[in-house]
């Protein structure tokens, strides 16, 4: 029998590759959102490490295939989405800063 995909909850240091496989799902959006690929990539990996973002690692199963990660699910209830919209603002405000929402903001509504 062939190797299996293995699943496993998901750790801060899984940032890097769970920042690409969630861009990979929609880099046109995150690039419209935050200006540029580099700067989205940046952006996903530092929500990811927070425990209290729509983003996290707390939220996440990484899916393992030959000791490589291939994917990652994120999975969040309605109570969760609610607990982690303002502390996921709060942490996007820090990363990016008031101006560059402000000018981003059109884009946003």
């Amino acid at each position: 029998m062939g190797e299996s995909v293995t699943l496993r909850p998901a750790r801060p240091q899984d940032a890097r590759v769970a920042a690409e496989l969630i861009y990979s799902t929609g880099p046109a959006s995150f690039n419209l959102a935050f200006d540029s690929k580099d700067k989205a990539l940046s952006i996903i990996r530092r929500l990811f490490t927070k425990p209290d973002t729509i983003m996290s690692f707390k939220h996440a199963t990484v899916a393992e295939f030959q000791e490589r990660t291939v994917g990652v699910l994120i999975l969040l209830d309605r109570n969760i989405e609610r607990q982690t919209q303002v502390q996921s603002g709060a942490e996007l405000l820090k990363i990016v800063g008031p101006l560059f929402l402000l000018f981003r903001l059109p884009i946003y509504l």
